[in-house]
């Protein structure tokens, strides 16, 4: 019974660090998308009303005439992705928590494992 239950914690375990993997990816993601806009809004407003702008539009760009409604949407794209990121943030805490709470449950069930086995020898 122990083998099978360390074999299910060692899956737990192994999922965990799947998820764990993910989330440093978005997290990654998200925080080069966070420097980009921030980037972009950097140069918008070092840049004068009557220079020509262009946003990207898929694979298109689009002339943009109004510069404080482009700002105003970069700032807002960064605002949702800085919520995004605490998100994210919270969750892999959480995961870090859960993961080390497993490995410590498999030692413990190991450690009394061995434990038993020595008494009973």
């Amino acid at each position: 019974m122990t083998k099978s239950l360390i074999e299910n914690k060692m899956k737990e375990i192994q999922q965990i660090q799947q998820q764990i993997s993910m989330n440093s990816a978005q997290i990654e993601s998200m925080n080069v998308r966070s420097k980009e806009l921030e980037d972009a809004i950097k140069e918008l407003k070092d840049t004068s009303e009557d220079e020509i702008v262009y946003r990207a539009a898929g694979d298109i760009l689009i002339k943009e005439r109004n510069l404080t409604k482009l700002m105003g949407k970069l700032e807002e794209d960064k605002d949702v992705i800085n919520i995004r990121l605490k998100t994210l943030n919270k969750q892999q805490e959480a995961l870090y928590e859960k993961y080390e709470a497993l490995q410590k449950e498999v030692v413990a069930i190991v450690n009394h494992d061995s434990n038993g086995k020595n008494t009973k020898a």
